[in-house]
């Protein structure tokens, strides 16, 4: 799947001579292109083909058909350039019992990061592709989705589980990568209602707020939904935050409702999250120094929540007769 980007105009000047070079260093940085040997493609530029008047002829001398972004908060504005083709896996929801007849939402379960993991326990340990990262989907992030796939399903929705891995080439563009999903499934879907962007965070080194909390008399990861409110004009497209940050509130409220101080509350940020297709929630489910149980076992909690919540449920199985797993209060 190849799909041409569009220049970002800033203004009315457009993209000049003046983003060219910021950008030339931001693809220096993204593939690793030394200095000289920018320097050297640049002189070379005419002979490969390229207008020198024309930046986009430049950049893609200099760096082929790779990506170039000017990232802003963890979300990348694209400038140019061609994407890679993208190997978009997405598993169908399973068959319903014939006698339990789906009446739920129809649900877009998904990874922008999906190499994401935990900390390694004797029972958990995998193969490291970067520090708290692995290809391995027995372990990473994947594993969470497959769990709130499941019991999303046992409520009576329609859940598509999309494993695809959007991180390479470069984390800076997997939004881009992840909205090419999303699209994707659309097509496959077209009433598809919802859709759930399920991370891990990151710990943050002297954070004081607690990062576990007590279910059940054990220790489990905490959970927190991530809103973009993004307005920058640069988007093709922005989110109904407002409907996306009133969703977040009243799951999260309804969780601690029943499992007090489980869900932290609700975090605005300027960026999109991809959040301008529909009904959204980016789902972050603990930090890499919780491990992969303490994770696992919050996902009957939040899938109750987002049942109680969600438009569409209200017809569907509710009472976990199909497996869900859902813990005392």
């Amino acid at each position: 799947m190849r799909r041409k980007r569009q220049y970002v105009h800033r203004g009315k000047r457009g993209f000049g001579w003046g983003m060219l070079l910021a950008a030339l260093l931001v693809g220096m940085l993204l593939s690793r292109t030394t200095l000289g040997d920018c320097l050297w493609r640049l002189t070379l530029t005419s002979m490969a083909g390229a207008d020198i008047r024309d930046p986009a002829s430049v950049l893609k001398s200099v760096f082929g058909n790779s990506t170039v972004v000017h990232a802003a908060d963890d979300e990348e504005i694209y400038i140019g350039l061609e994407q890679q083709p993208l190997d978009i896996r997405i598993i169908p929801p399973v068959q319903a019992p014939v006698e339990a007849p789906r009446a739920g939402p129809k649900i877009l379960v998904y990874h922008t990061h999906t190499t994401e993991a935990y900390t390694m326990t004797p029972q958990q340990s995998y193969v490291e592709t970067d520090t708290w990262r692995t290809n391995d989907q027995e372990h990473n992030i994947v594993k969470i989705g497959d769990l709130l796939t499941r019991q999303l399903q046992a409520y009576g929705a329609q859940v598509w589980h999309a494993t695809t891995n959007h991180e390479p080439p470069n984390m800076r563009t997997a939004y881009t990568r992840s909205l090419l999903t999303m699209q994707a499934a659309l097509e496959e879907e077209p009433g598809i209602s919802l859709f759930i962007d399920v991370h891990r965070d990151a710990y943050i080194e002297g954070n004081k707020e607690a990062q576990n909390a007590i279910l059940n008399g054990q220790e489990v990861a905490r959970i927190m939904f991530v809103v973009g409110m993004a307005t920058d004009s640069d988007y093709n497209g922005l989110p109904d935050w407002q409907k996306n940050y009133a969703l977040a509130k009243d799951i999260t409220h309804k969780i601690n409702q029943k499992y007090p101080g489980l869900a932290k509350e609700p975090m605005l940020r300027t960026a999109r999250y991809n959040q301008h297709m529909g009904l959204c929630l980016l789902l972050e489910v603990g930090n890499n120094v919780n491990t992969l149980e303490q994770a696992m076992a919050v996902i009957g909690p939040v899938a109750w929540g987002i049942s109680q919540c969600v438009p569409g449920f209200e017809g569907a199985q509710q009472d976990g007769a199909w497996g869900a797993l859902v813990p005392k209060g």
